[in-house]
């Protein structure tokens, strides 16, 4: 743990709140990027990012208060958030989606579109977040004897990093959301993709994470918003997907038509991130050279004659 990574004189630098900012410019550039993609109006873009990360940590600080009102017991204390830190992502996500939706409405863009690029954002953003709660300490996991467990600072015996391994899966998330982002979809499809899986991964992830009842109901909240707003936004039923499956296992010769397609979306994917980590690999390699041409750095000769 890590929670003071550098002092200003006497002002001391938290990691959380150097992530906290670091994330809120990935999520911006994100967003401004794929709106780009979109030919959407950028500069808007980026208004509605500043106003909306303000919207939510704003909600994030009160409802973090009202559920841990013992810890309050002074109103000083609610202000002064680098002394007295505390944020709720859940607030977070409806501070910033009641702000978009009004702020969305006034700019005369559609809020299912702004909201599905703002999703992508946010969940690069969280990317940052779990890794400055990681170094800060908050979020820490049950007590554990594995070798991975850490220790937190206030606290007796090691910790799951809960938040560093959240990390990792919100980073798979944000690769997958960017890649639908990028095609053809229904506006609000991204947003209720995000929902379904934030929710899901909290909600497993809280049973690894000492916490209260909200462990449970808000992530399968969350879940369930992201639900209802699939299919509302997609206007069908979910029977009609639930049939859909039944039917693709009803006989032998469509499961064996499925597990082709499943063996071979397997393959491309490995092909895919052969190539992928290949290029990686080879721009690595290259990255000295391309560094000393920037900086316009000769090498020194080896041989002379």
């Amino acid at each position: 743990m890590l929670p003071i990574l550098f002092s200003i004189g006497p002002v001391p630098v938290s990691s959380f709140g150097l992530f906290l900012g670091l994330g809120f410019l990935a999520a911006m550039f994100v967003s401004w990027r794929i709106a780009k993609a979109y030919d959407i109006d950028q500069a808007k873009i980026l208004d509605l990012g500043l106003l909306t990360f303000f919207g939510g940590l704003i909600f994030a600080r009160i409802y973090f208060v009202l559920f841990n009102l013992n810890y309050f017991n002074n109103i000083s204390y609610v202000f002064l958030i680098n002394l007295y830190p505390g944020l709720s992502l859940w607030g977070g996500l409806i501070g910033g989606a009641l702000t978009l939706k009004l702020l969305a409405a006034r700019a005369k863009l559609n809020f299912w579109q702004i909201a599905d690029l703002a999703t992508v954002g946010l969940m690069m953003g969280l990317v940052f977040g779990s890794i400055g709660c990681t170094l800060g300490g908050c979020g820490y996991g049950v007590t554990s004897s594995l070798p991975i467990a850490v220790s937190v600072v206030g606290l007796i015996g090691k910790r799951l990093p809960v938040p560093f391994f959240e990390a990792l899966i919100y980073l798979m998330f944000f690769f997958w959301l960017w890649k639908s982002a990028t095609r053809f979809h229904f506006n609000g499809k991204i947003m209720a993709i995000a929902f379904m899986l934030l929710g899901a991964e909290r909600f497993f992830a809280d049973y690894f994470r000492e916490g209260d009842w909200q462990g449970q109901l808000a992530p399968l909240a969350l879940f369930i918003i992201g639900f209802v707003i699939f299919y509302l936004r997609a206007k069908r039923a979910p029977t009609d997907d639930i049939f859909s499956i039944i039917d693709s296992f009803s006989t032998s010769k469509k499961r064996n038509l499925l597990l082709q397609r499943f063996i071979k979306h397997c393959y491309n994917s490995k092909i895919q991130w052969k190539i992928k980590l290949g290029k990686t690999r080879t721009s690595l390699l290259l990255l000295p050279n391309k560094i000393k041409r920037k900086l316009n750095v000769k090498s020194t000769p080896r041989n002379y004659h």
